[in-house]
């Protein structure tokens, strides 16, 4: 058996990776990888300065972990460096990809790795981002006193093999270590679940909400804030510092910085159940609203849950710290599910006064519905109705309006209000065509909970401001139509209303449809009976002037006849303009004017080719409809 030859220089490059990438493989410890690999470069590799770091993605800094310098001295590749924009190196973290400096000496974007060149003399620098698919880990540095950069290919790729299995390692310990981190949520949640349902009252299961919330997630706070619908504010409930916050004696102190008006964009993200935090840095909202809602807490990072009963926000959780903080994930899960937890007992705490409610609600509906069909005096019945309403939403106004369509506007047909208001006489204009295909649409009362931000309803908010109104609720008493009869209640301050409120004045308004259209009928049928009796009352009258030949008479036929039309439309005054074929002028017949404060010259001779209404009738087959404003002068 002949004597083992000594491996040739290949053989040797081959199996010192081999090793190099076995260690990598087995090893868990980071600082031992670090040094393996730097070993590996040193002896492969004829380079004066190696240096390794570690990318801190929150800080955006790189973390040096060691490497090779020309004097020995590796002090300065321990150090915490700091990526600057459009710096070389914080070119690699974004672009991930090797970049060469051909002498690192006249390189100004390497800030102060162009004084260590200078230094120690070093030119040709590559350096080679340490990742793992599309995650960046780190870098490698290295450099020579030769100029230039170009790497032979058999060592570059040597490199980028180690590098890569380098890569893999950290990233499989960064898992790791993220996982050992990681708090585990079931077992506080659990014994939290447990503990709920040995206690009585509400405040007692907020309070141990709060405690266990504090313990899990060591903020500086933690607190439960309620939201007040009548005057849309925010008042902290309950507090990890203060057992209990007396409702009465702190709600409007506390109300005063936290308005939904002043954090609109906090509100609405709790409403459509999304949380809220803000951090180092980093938040959910826009930058606006969060320097609004930390300086309204008096907080540097938040992180808030909403709690939500039927699609209704209650209130919130949060978690208040003093310091910039980045919130984890299990964090906000955990405070999601203890907001989640207060949203299911919640309940219990007005559970009584809400069947008392629904009893209230239906016996409402109730009596509305018998009013509709045993009450002959309809007025009484929306009074009675209007009555129950306004005490029932704690409303300041009651509108019933319905559709004008001569006059394009909503006509008030009754109104009611509380005993310190008067009525209103005026007219709400005809609805834009979205808020009319909204109210068409609807299943609920559409609810306006702030007049000066909403733009529904924005042809009526000067008319609502002028008379103090601040929020309202609409109804479409015509439900799947076009909306000719609206409900309209309102209310002097912003404020909300429940679902249950909103699907209660539908149910009212639907029943109030039924009243209007019973009403409409009898207007109609009153109308068509005096039409009729307007007619048989002509007919008699024709009947008597055929046996009447003279002047007089044909003028006593033409007034009755004027007459009875004015008395079918209700109007004060009625006129007939009479010609004969060829005439130039038009004679004018008065009738009996009801009015004092009309009169007519009767005398007075009217040209037929120039006047405006006489050739605006001609040219029409219907009647004319004119304002006085449209009259020529």
């Amino acid at each position: 058996m002949g004597q083992p030859q000594k491996p040739i220089a290949a053989e040797q490059t081959i199996i010192a990776l081999g090793r190099v990438l076995q260690t990598l493989r087995e090893e868990d410890n980071v600082d031992v990888l670090i040094d393996t690999t730097i070993s590996y470069i040193r002896e492969q590799f004829d380079y004066n300065l190696v240096w390794i770091a570690l990318y801190d993605l929150p800080k955006h800094t790189l973390i040096g972990k060691g490497g090779v310098a020309p004097d020995g001295d590796t002090k300065f590749l321990r150090k915490q460096v700091t990526l600057n924009p459009g710096g070389l190196l914080e070119q690699v973290v974004i672009e991930q990809r090797p970049l060469g400096v051909a002498d690192l000496r006249l390189e100004p974007r390497a800030a102060e790795w162009q004084e260590i060149g200078k230094k120690f003399n070093i030119q040709g620098t590559i350096v080679l981002p340490i990742r793992y698919k599309d995650r960046f880990l780190g870098l490698l540095l290295f450099g020579s006193e030769r100029w230039g950069y170009l790497l032979p290919g058999d060592a570059k790729a040597r490199l980028l093999m180690v590098l890569g299995e380098l890569g893999a390692v950290l990233y499989q310990n960064e898992l790791n270590l993220q996982q050992q981190q990681t708090k585990h949520l079931d077992e506080p949640i659990l014994h939290l679940l447990e503990n709920l349902r040995t206690l009585n009252n509400l405040d007692q299961k907020l309070k141990a909400v709060v405690q266990t919330t504090h313990q899990f997630v060591s903020p500086s706070k933690t607190n439960i804030y309620w939201f007040e619908r009548q005057g849309r504010y925010f008042w902290c409930r309950m507090s990890n510092q203060l057992a209990n916050i007396n409702r009465q004696d702190n709600k409007q102190q506390i109300a005063a910085g936290m308005t939904v008006q002043d954090l609109s964009e906090f509100y609405y993200a709790l409403s459509v159940n999304q949380i809220v935090w803000i951090g180092d840095e980093r938040s959910s909202l826009k930058s606006h609203f969060t320097a609004k809602v930390l300086q309204r807490l008096q907080v540097r990072s938040l992180l808030a849950a909403p709690i939500l009963w039927q699609k209704e926000l209650l209130g919130f959780l949060a978690v208040e710290a003093n310091e910039p903080r980045i919130w984890t994930e299990a964090d906000k899960n955990f405070v999601q599910s203890a907001a989640g937890l207060i949203s299911l007992v919640a309940p219990t705490e007005t559970m009584d006064t809400t069947i008392k409610q629904i009893q209230d609600d239906a016996q409402l509906t109730s009596q509305v519905a018998q009013a509709i069909y045993h009450e002959d005096d309809l007025q009484a019945t929306l009074r009675n109705c209007a009555t129950k309403v306004l005490n029932r939403f704690a409303a300041t106004r009651f509108f019933l309006l319905q559709y004008n369509p001569d006059l394009h506007s909503y006509q008030i047909i009754f109104q009611s209000q509380v005993q310190n208001r008067r009525p209103l006489t005026v007219t709400f204009n005809a609805l834009k065509d979205m808020d009319e295909q909204m109210l068409k649409s609807a299943k609920t009362a559409v609810e306006v909970q702030n007049i000066e931000e909403d733009l529904r309803f924005f042809n009526w908010r000067p008319l609502l401001l002028e008379h103090g109104t601040r929020s309202l609720l609409v109804c479409n008493c015509t439900q799947g139509h076009t909306p000719s009869a609206l409900l309209v209640i309102t209310h002097e301050t912003n404020r909300s209303w429940a679902s249950l409120e909103k699907e209660l004045l539908w149910a009212v308004g639907q029943q109030i449809g039924v009243i209007i259209r019973q009403w409409q009928l009898q207007t109609d049928t009153k109308q068509q009976q005096q039409i009729l009796s307007s007619i048989q009352k002509c007919l008699r009258i024709l009947e008597k002037a055929q046996s009447d030949t003279t002047e007089s008479g044909a003028k006593y036929l033409e007034r009755t006849a004027i007459e009875q039309i004015a008395t079918v439309l209700n109007s004060p005054l009625a006129v007939l303009l009479s010609w004969s074929p060829g005439d130039n002028f038009a004679e004018i017949i008065p009738s009996f004017i009801h009015d004092s404060r009309f009169g007519l010259v009767a005398d007075h001779p009217i040209p037929i080719q120039t006047e405006a209404v006489i050739q605006w009738a001609l040219t029409k087959d219907d009647y004319v409809c004119v304002y006085a404003d449209d009259l020529p002068p």
